[in-house]
């Protein structure tokens, strides 16, 4: 009988430590999961060479008194590169703030021994610190993505794995076309057709067209609305702990009554 209580311990301790483990697995992709769209840039297109401004979506922590920023991404800038020194300009802990990338994506490239920027997405994070002893209190990030090797974009919908990513070919068309309607509409208004048909056709092709995919895009950056990433990694990782430890006390404690008591005369 204490031996059927002890196997069944013994299972239920593996059980537990066998969980504890897919628990600290699933950690690891939620950790790195990082939620965009907290920083907005200025320009939100640019060059290697150019060094934008990005605003935050909020204040730091009240115990915050500088920031820091730095920028992942592939190539030399895997372990993730500083690209704004600590200081504490323009910082607030009451309403979002700009920060002043200090340097070019290329000259940050250059510095860690690379010719050019690879494309790909890049992670910008600003870090909300304590400037001594420079604890990291909280962070806001946002992506750059190199289309080429000298030119990014960024936006609400810009970041790896987005659906609803903008292509630039796209973007340019739908410029060039739209600033080719009103100088055709203007060119045919007065000569060709009565007044009864044009008002229709041009009010409905030009006015509600661009500005309310603007006003959506400028909403979605500022508010910062951000989809869901994955579970919390710090919630995963303290469970994964726990099981462990209390799968392997069960069968360290069944192991421990398995030992053959010495005979009592």
């Amino acid at each position: 009988m204490k031996r059927s209580i002890r196997t069944w311990a013994a299972s239920i301790g593996v059980v537990l430590m066998a969980a504890g483990g897919v628990a600290l697995m699933a950690a690891a992709p939620a950790q790195a999961a990082v939620a965009p769209n907290q920083l907005t840039f200025n320009p939100a297109t640019g060059t290697d060479q150019s060094a934008p401004t990005v605003l935050t979506a909020g204040p730091c922590p009240k115990a915050a008194d500088g920031y820091r920023a730095t920028v992942t991404g592939p190539g030399v800038f895997q372990p993730g590169l500083q690209i704004t020194n600590p200081q504490s300009v323009n910082l607030s802990t009451t309403d979002p703030f700009p920060v002043q990338l200090e340097n070019s994506m290329l000259d940050v490239a250059k510095d860690a021994g690379a010719t050019q920027v690879d494309p790909g997405y890049y992670l910008v994070t600003v870090e909300c610190r304590t400037l001594f002893p420079g604890d990291v209190v909280g962070t806001f990030t946002g992506w750059m993505h190199f289309t080429s090797s000298t030119a990014y974009v960024t936006g609400a919908n810009v970041f790896p794995d987005s659906t609803g990513e903008p292509s630039a070919g796209a973007s340019s068309s739908a410029s060039a076309s739209a600033s080719a309607t009103p100088s055709a509409t203007a060119t045919t208004e007065p000569t060709t057709e009565p007044p009864t048909t044009e008002p229709t056709t041009s009010s409905t092709t030009t006015a509600p067209t661009t500005p309310a995919t603007t006003a959506t895009t400028t909403a979605a950056a500022t508010t910062g609305t951000l989809p869901k990433t994955g579970p919390p990694a710090a919630g995963l990782f303290a469970l994964g702990v726990a099981l462990l430890i209390a799968g392997g006390c069960i069968v360290l404690g069944t192991m421990r009554f398995d030992r053959p008591q010495p005979a009592r005369w």
